[in-house]
């Protein structure tokens, strides 16, 4: 099984055991030669090995499974999709049909947070990656300080 990880650029990281759900925060040591996209073997306190992966991007990527929209912006199509992750940069999403689509479209997602509050979002974001029915999506403006997304992801 792999872990994958996003390492702040200090080099700490928090590690979160897919067996017994135990965090351990740990600073990774600097190897030269060795990039920020690497895979080592860890073991924990429980007992079980697993594989640890760096995360190389930007903003650490928070697993979601929320419903809502999109509409594309060009092509005029609408419909539903599943919001699989969210970052403060941008989206992983899964279309419920099969569209075309193509890499720099852009679209309007629209979904409501699993926060206490339900609270609605509403971003227009472009496509960077294809692959069947998901798409990887950045958003088009940074996120304001105030953004109730960034509180969401605990970003603050």
């Amino acid at each position: 099984m792999i872990v994958w990880t996003h390492i702040e650029a200090d080099g700490r990281t928090i590690v979160q055991c897919p067996y017994c759900g135990q965090k351990k925060k740990i600073k990774m040591p600097r190897i030269d030669g060795m990039g920020s996209n690497f895979k080592v073997k860890a073991t924990c306190t429980c007992g079980k090995s697993f594989i640890l992966a760096s995360d190389k991007r930007r903003h650490v990527r928070k697993p979601t499974n929320l419903t809502g929209g999109y509409f594309h912006l060009r092509r005029e199509y609408r419909g539903l999709i599943t919001v699989k992750s969210l970052s403060e940069s941008g989206a992983g999403i899964e279309l419920n049909t099969e569209r075309t689509m193509l890499k720099n479209d852009r679209l309007i997602i629209k979904f409501n947070l699993d926060d206490d509050a339900g609270t609605y979002v509403e971003k227009e974001a472009q496509i960077k990656r294809t692959k069947g029915l998901e798409l990887g999506l950045e958003f088009l403006e940074t996120l304001p300080a105030q953004d109730p997304l960034r509180s969401y992801l605990g970003t603050i």
